[in-house]
């Protein structure tokens, strides 16, 4: 009697089994959720090889984490991130911002102060200068690297035409060059906005304006991208680029006939930034970002495309630089630079717009 009450209790458990995996196959049946954690979104205005290269970097100390990355230009991630103020859907992280571009973000009260209790991070953290980063006790924004304002030349261009290498910003006033230079347009570039202001601030606004108007009529064109220039002294077609440091290195590297020039009279620089975009919710995956962007695995990865880093690494600045780059530096009032941009740039436009690339023209008006 005990054997057969055992084997019809078998049979209904076995019966019940098949039962519950048909229903489970059928579409209405609810299924069971495994929870995953959201995908870590960044906005950010790197260029894709180094968005390449630095995620390369993160994955393999982080392989849990989904990251997605949305690039743009440096005006229209940051005219963006403030257009979406009121966006649950906004971005977690802004990675690769000029500091200029923060600051007017941290303005607006979209910036989560970065809060960490850990010995490492903060040390740091203090090691980075005030004048990198958002100088509060638990920054709202943090610098991690320096480009530079710098001249690249196609030399076998200049050899052919017959003319010298540029070495100041003065002497591409010269009526030589005449159509042979880019530079990158202010209002869409911070790039271009670091060189306006730089020059701004090396010789006062009046000269200044003096100097642009001189430099206008060498211009060919005043393109989007802050690379660019860099890119068409490659090609030469227009030798002469107002660029950054970077992009000419990268040039080097890839065999192109460029040098880069450090103008005498010295050169305007800015720090790209990372930050954590303030929401309802906080990504916990943000804070992990965050303190792997001020690493020193990360300086290393930024060091191979900027040597200037806001923590010095065991990496070798290349040769092409002068022998103390850092001296090379303009002192730069980044607070001034945010302060006066929107007037900086509508006045440049309202000079020089016949000139730009694709109708990047027109005057940023949020907050003013």
């Amino acid at each position: 009697m005990r054997l057969k009450r055992t084997l019809t209790l078998l049979l209904i458990s076995s019966w019940l089994l098949c039962a519950c995996a048909q229903l489970e196959a059928l579409p209405f049946w609810p299924k069971q959720v495994v929870e995953e954690s959201p995908t870590l979104l960044i906005y950010s205005a790197l260029g894709q090889n180094q968005i390449d290269a630095y995620l390369s970097a993160f994955q393999k100390s982080h392989p849990e984490i989904k990251v997605k990355v949305e690039r743009y230009n440096t005006w229209d991630l940051e005219r963006k991130v403030i257009a979406e103020k009121n966006a649950a859907t906004r971005a977690d992280i802004i990675w690769g911002l000029a500091g200029t571009a923060m600051l007017r973000i941290q303005s607006e009260g979209l910036l989560e102060p970065f809060v960490t209790s850990e010995g490492d991070t903060l040390d740091r953290i203090n090691k980075i200068s005030t004048t990198m980063r958002d100088h509060t006790t638990t920054p709202s924004w943090i610098g991690f690297d320096i480009y530079v304002s710098a001249i690249c030349v196609n030399t076998d261009k200049m050899t052919e035409l017959g003319l010298p290498i540029p070495r100041s910003w003065k002497a591409l006033t010269d009526s030589r060059y005449k159509g042979l230079i880019s530079m990158p347009n202010p209002n869409s570039s911070g790039t271009g906005f670091m060189a306006v202001s730089s020059w701004m601030q090396l010789w006062g606004e009046e000269k200044a304006w003096e100097y642009l108007s001189n430099l206008d009529k060498n211009i060919t064109t005043y393109t989007d991208s802050g690379r660019k220039p860099c890119d068409n002294a490659a090609k030469g077609n227009i030798p002469i680029g107002i660029a950054l440091d970077s992009a000419g290195v990268d040039l080097i590297k890839k065999g192109n006939s460029i040098e880069v020039i450090f103008p005498e009279e010295g050169s305007g620089w800015e720090v790209e930034a990372v930050a954590i975009l303030r929401k309802n919710q906080i990504n916990p995956d943000a804070q992990i970002f965050m303190a792997w962007a001020i690493s020193e695995e990360a300086m290393n990865a930024y060091a191979a495309f900027y040597p200037l880093t806001a923590i010095k690494t065991s990496l070798e600045i290349p040769s092409l630089y002068p022998p103390d780059p850092y001296k090379q530096l303009i002192p730069n009032r980044f607070v001034w630079g945010t302060a006066n941009y929107d007037r900086l740039t509508g006045k440049w436009i309202s000079l020089y717009a016949a000139k730009t690339e694709s109708g990047a023209t027109s005057v940023p008006s949020q907050g003013k």
